[in-house]
This record gives structure tokens, C-alpha cells and sequence, in this order.
């Protein structure tokens, strides 16, 4: 893939010659390949590592480098540095954004989750992204590798919405908009609590962070959203 290196035939002197201090690697380019987009269409440049191999390897060069961290390309977005301008806010102080993240965070209901706004320049993007703190991250797979089992996701990560994503600029329209679901009288739901509900299910199942119930619910969830879709008012 363009601008991805192997890790293993980086050398210390290469590494000294990084532009940024922050070193990103990737260590699945399926589960991984939202944010390893993003990260490769920015131009910037991302090594390739093995997940059992490398583990044990990239934290001996950072105690060999000390300047420089890795940085999994799951573990956050880069900032779009232009995107700087303050946000318009209400007579309480609030700005779209922060109402955006109350809405997100009612609609989940899960502590564990960390709920995280930022615009997203890239016409690719997704919605919604699973980010995985660095340092976190690296305890629950040492954790799964003692226990010889495939690292799974993470009870507590970082939902990053993608405010420049239409599905999440329009989202803010719905949240005062009830519908009837069919079939009950006189029993009222809110719609983009479904909605946040299929956006978060969709950003787990892209980096399969879903088990055989989780897909079960999501299929569920996904048609009951559908039908209320076709049958509102």
C-alpha cells in the first residue's frame, strides 16, 4: 500500500529522521483501514507491523528513543489544523458541537464509551470512528496474548464522530422529531436515538468489534430504524 513500510526493516538511524516525533503504524490494514485512510491521505507516512512481533518490539525502541512514540493509526485522528475557527454558541454557552455530543452521549448511555467531535475533511469518511487510546490499548493486547487469544475491543475506547459527515450535521435536526411506531398506540420514540444507535454499531462492526449477539442486535436495530424511516410523519 503507498506510503506504508515495513516496520521490521526500519532502522534506528531512519527513525531519528522522521518528520514528526509521533511514529504511525498499523497492524491490520482491514480492521484498521478508516483511520489508515485518513492517515494516508493526509500524505503522511505509516509503517506496517506485525502484531505479535511488534508488540514486544515497539516498546524496546521507544525505551531506545525516547523522543519518538508509536502510534497506532486507531489511536486518534490528526487534527485538520485549519479547521480552527470558534463555534457560534446560544445564550447558555453551548455551541452545535457540544449539543451534537449531549445527544450522542444520551442516545448511548455507556460511561465506558468516550465520546469525541471532530471535522473530518476527507470525502471518504465515515460517520463515526472506534479510536483506541494508545497506552490502553497496548495493556488489553498483551493481556489477550498471555492468554493466547485474538485481542478483541476494548469495554472502554473513544467514539469519534465526524461533525462534516451529513448523516451527523443533520442528526442535531432530528432530535426534537418523534414518530409512531407502527403497530402501538399512542407509544413515541426518539429517531436519532436509533440513528446514534446504527452509527456507533456500524463504527464496532467496521473494526469487528461485534460478537454473534452484537450482530444479531445490529440487524435488529437496523431494521426497526428502516421501517420507522419509511413509516414516519
Amino acid at each position: 500500500m503507498k506510503n506504508t513500510l515495513q516496520l521490521s526493516q526500519i532502522t534506528r538511524k531512519e527513525i531519528k529522521n522522521f518528520d514528526d516525533k509521533k511514529i504511525i503504524y498499523c497492524t491490520d490494514e482491514i480492521s484498521q483501514s478508516n483511520p489508515l485512510n485518513l492517515w494516508l491521505s493526509n500524505n503522511r507516512e505509516v509503517l506496517k507491523a506485525d502484531p505479535l512481533i511488534d508488540a514486544q518490539f515497539i516498546p524496546w525502541l521507544e525505551s531506545k528513543n525516547e523522543d519518538f512514540k508509536f502510534q497506532r493509526v486507531d489511536s486518534e485522528i490528526s487534527e485538520d489544523k485549519n479547521d480552527d475557527q470558534p463555534e457560534i454558541v446560544d445564550k447558555d454557552g453551548k455551541s452545535n458541537a457540544d449539543y451534537l455530543k449531549e445527544i450522542i452521549s444520551s442516545a448511548l448511555d455507556n460511561e465506558k464509551v468516550t465520546v469525541k467531535l471532530q471535522s473530518i475533511k476527507s470525502n471518504d469518511a465515515p460517520p463515526a470512528l472506534i479510536l483506541l487510546p494508545e497506552q490502553m490499548r497496548r495493556i488489553n493486547d498483551m493481556g489477550a496474548f498471555m492468554e493466547q487469544k485474538l485481542p478483541g475491543l476494548p469495554e472502554y475506547h473513544v467514539l469519534l464522530i465526524n461533525k462534516e459527515h451529513p448523516l451527523i450535521s443533520g442528526l442535531k435536526n432530528l432530535s426534537n422529531k418523534k414518530i409512531l411506531l407502527k403497530g402501538k398506540e399512542n407509544v413515541e420514540d426518539l429517531l436519532s436515538k436509533k440513528i446514534v444507535t446504527h452509527i456507533y454499531e456500524m463504527a464496532k462492526l467496521s473494526v469487528g468489534g461485534m460478537d454473534q449477539k452484537d450482530l444479531h442486535n445490529l440487524q435488529i436495530n437496523n431494521a426497526e430504524l428502516i421501517t420507522e424511516l419509511l413509516n414516519s410523519k
